[in-house]
């Protein structure tokens, strides 16, 4: 059970922890999974997600399958590994969890091989949770995740997938991370890509707010613990992200980054893939791709 309180947090310690969830199976219940937990609606939505991997594109198939996604809301379905989440079959983001060769995955998905028992991870920007299971799937029992999620209706979809896969070694918490803490303005994804969420940049309009804490606070860890391996995707802040962790990363208690690497997205903060690449560089990181000249794509950094 979660509370949510809407008061300003008053120190480190309520700023971090109200609204952390440590989801144990049956510990949430929420209308998102009630609504989805139709039979009827999962049935269709296995049907659907059978007819995008076996009919070959066509005419009208993308609008006839995000009306249908629009219409059903969330579905039960299994992603890679088997992993069972709620999925909008309205979202390309979505879509690419279930159906597979829809977007390539396969760089995060290695490097969430290469974990083992006992390891900590980080998901930044965890959304419906497909790498917080997989990745609490391969360091328990005695391992744990953090995850991340500052959108609401993402964070409910992450927290159905950790009770729905019986896993009860992630943190999830409900917040954003960055360079400071406090509230910021956090723009909505459109409904046809969730992976779209982001926070508010200069020039942007946006009427909701949700906490940012410091990662290096956020994540807590006993002192001779270290982070195995950190996912971030956050469409455009992670270097902001990144400076959040700076006091673990000097301490090289970071092991691997996976991070999503949008030049155009990070300009929106007034970064830059070269900016991203030069901070990193300069604690101890160095890229095993690029940087590379695709405008989107996940780089692997590991430390020296």
């Amino acid at each position: 059970m979660t509370r949510r309180d809407a008061r300003f947090p008053k120190n480190v310690a309520e700023r971090t922890n109200a609204h952390r969830l440590r989801v144990t199976p049956g510990a949430m219940g929420s209308e998102m999974g009630r609504r989805s937990s139709r039979p009827f609606a999962a049935g269709v939505g296995r049907l659907a997600i059978s007819y995008l991997e076996h009919v070959p594109a066509h005419r009208g198939q993308a609008r006839l399958i995000e009306a249908l996604g629009r219409s059903l809301g969330p579905v039960p379905s299994k992603a890679a590994g088997g992993v069972e989440l709620l999925v909008r079959l309205d979202s390309a983001m979505d879509r690419s969890y279930v159906v597979p060769g829809t977007l390539d995955h396969a760089t995060l998905m290695s490097e969430v091989e290469r974990l083992r028992a006992g390891d900590i991870a980080v998901d930044v920007g965890a959304n419906a949770g497909l790498y917080s299971v997989l990745a609490a799937r391969r360091v328990a029992p005695s391992g744990r995740v953090f995850a991340f999620e500052p959108s609401a209706d993402e964070f409910a979809r992450l927290a159905w997938a950790l009770r729905a896969n019986a896993v009860d070694n992630v943190v999830a918490s409900n917040i954003a991370l960055g360079a400071r803490p406090g509230f910021v303005g956090f723009l909505p994804a459109p409904p046809r890509h969730t992976g779209l969420h982001r926070l508010r940049s200069d020039g942007d309009t946006s009427l909701h707010k949700v906490w940012a804490e410091r990662g290096d606070v956020a994540v807590q860890l006993a002192a001779q613990e270290r982070v195995a391996l950190m996912k971030i995707d956050v469409e455009g802040g992670e270097l902001d992200v990144l400076r959040g962790f700076q006091a673990l990363l000097e301490a090289g208690r970071i092991g691997r980054l996976v991070i999503e690497v949008s030049d155009a997205f990070l300009r929106r903060y007034g970064a830059s893939a070269a900016e991203l690449y030069a901070y990193l560089a300069a604690l101890g990181y160095v890229p095993e791709r690029g940087p590379l000249g695709s405008p989107q794509y996940d780089e692997v950094f590991a430390r020296r």
